[in-house]
């Protein structure tokens, strides 16, 4: 229903939020993908949900291991503390900024008062899922990242440490057997959040992405045109954008962090193979972990791109492109529109 209001919103009022046919089609056109995109999610979630289920047994069993291995202490309540504060802030940064769209020009303001309700609700839990599924995958993103520290640690410690006394051989090659084990259940984790994950992800960049265009061009076109009165919206759908900016650049830093502790896990195993000296079982054994780290090296991906700090060169690069395109084209569309205005 949000769909067919919006769309036929949309074409009654096709120029009541800007006088730009191209901003205009575009925002409300990214509105429709989102609710498109965000039904999409849901059902894929829905399709993965078992192997979903499965993440935090897996998490546990593996912070067992390594309570057992190592002694160490989870501080359970810190890690919920921190999570917590991160979704305050994520949920109090969208607040304020849906608060700030209460005070300048309202898109759905001029509709009748069901059409405007229905839209305002789907305006609100595309928004609102949004949300709870971009701080899903970080939490879920920061877990992984620190059980990969943490197992990085012990094993720097085991391995490259002066520090420890010598422990026996037989002992240490049990040891990194069991941190081999450790490693590849944790890279069974990362596979586990690429293959539910990474797809709905890139679900959500996209409209983001489309969204950010739009909103700076509709900015340049307010000052370009000298539309005063679209000034203040303009900066107020910028300042939306700034949400959707942040979530990219949350996903790409988490992602990039995860993908950093991975390549330290390798970083560690081949300076013990390289500058320590260690019994021809143990070197086997090292020799072993270094095949499985060549072989099973995973990185948060989706079948198109790497979440990683390229990603957002590559959007800033195609941000200003885009931005050039469609500045081209509404300047021979305000052009057209003056001419006509003088005949």
């Amino acid at each position: 229903m949000g769909l067919y209001y919006t769309i036929a919103f949309y074409q009654e009022r096709i120029m009541m939020v800007t006088n730009s046919h191209i901003i205009s089609a575009g925002r409300f056109g990214l509105f429709v993908i989102i609710i498109l995109l965000h039904i999409a999610t849901l059902a894929i979630n829905y399709v993965n949900g078992t192997r979903i289920a499965e993440f935090p047994r897996t998490i546990q069993n593996i912070d067992r291991q390594i309570s057992i291995l190592f002694h160490h202490t989870w501080n359970y309540q810190k890690e919920h503390l921190a999570n917590i504060v991160f979704i305050v802030i994520r949920f109090a940064e969208w607040f304020v900024i849906i608060r700030v769209l209460q005070y300048t020009i309202d898109p759905f303001g001029t509709a009748k008062l069901i059409d405007g309700l229905i839209m305002t609700t789907a305006f609100n839990w595309v928004n609102i899922g949004y949300q709870v599924n971009a701080v899903s995958w970080l939490i879920i993103l920061s877990t992984i990242r620190k059980r990969f520290s943490v197992l990085n640690h012990h094993l720097r410690m085991t391995l490259l440490d002066d520090s420890i006394p010598h422990k026996d051989p037989h002992q240490l090659h049990r040891l990194t057997l069991k941190l081999g084990i450790l490693h590849s259940q944790l890279c069974d984790t990362v596979d586990c959040f690429n293959h539910c994950h990474s797809t709905t992800m890139m679900f959500s960049l996209a409209p983001a992405f489309g969204f950010t265009v739009f909103s700076w061009f509709g900015l340049i076109h307010a000052y370009a045109a000298r539309v005063d009165e679209l000034v203040l919206h303009s900066w107020t759908t910028v300042t939306l954008s700034f949400n959707y900016i942040s979530f990219v650049f949350y996903v790409v830093l988490f992602s990039a962090k995860v993908n950093d502790q991975i390549k330290q896990t390798a970083i560690v195993v081949h300076k013990a193979i390289g500058y320590r000296t260690y019994d021809k079982e143990e070197s086997r054994q090292l020799k072993k972990f270094s095949q499985q780290l060549w072989h099973h090296s995973p990185s948060i991906v989706c079948e198109l791109f790497a979440f990683d700090w390229e990603l957002v060169y590559t959007m800033i690069g195609s941000l200003s492109t885009y931005l050039v395109i469609l500045m081209q084209f509404d300047l021979v569309n305000y052009s057209n529109y003056n001419t006509t205005t003088k005949h």
